[in-house]
């Protein structure tokens, strides 16, 4: 994501002193952009970073107990909901979480995760 993103001016991983090295994602908007344009990027980070979670579970002989889009919708709102925390600037690209959600290793025990989160609660063992 880093080297396609940097091309376009959209998200990007950054490895910040502030967050002990840990890479967190950054919406980068050039003059030009639309800030509906960076959300539909957002959302489409996260859709992707969703069905990657989700594909990585089902390999592992878990299957979906819900249609896969009530996953989306659950992470897509807790997107929205931090979003708003925030006065200035309550844009899906202002939302602390994405930092989380954008992992790619697999999720940390300690960090609250709401892509983990709804994978676990909304998938079972198929045997």
């Amino acid at each position: 994501m880093p080297d396609q993103a940097a091309g376009q001016g959209f998200s990007c991983r950054v490895w910040s002193a502030a967050t002990g090295g840990a890479p967190e994602v950054r919406v980068l908007m050039r003059a030009d952009d639309d800030a509906a344009d960076v959300e539909i990027h957002v959302i489409q980070d996260v859709i992707d970073a969703v069905e990657v979670a989700l594909q990585r579970s089902e390999r592992y002989g878990r299957r979906l107990i819900v249609p896969r889009s009530r996953v989306y919708a659950v992470v897509l709102q807790s997107v929205i909901a931090d979003a708003r925390r925030h006065h200035l600037r309550a844009t899906l690209d202002s939302a602390d979480i994405l930092d989380v959600i954008m992992e790619d290793d697999l999720p940390s025990p300690d960090v609250a995760n709401p892509v983990a989160d709804a994978v676990a609660a909304y998938t079972a063992c198929a045997n």
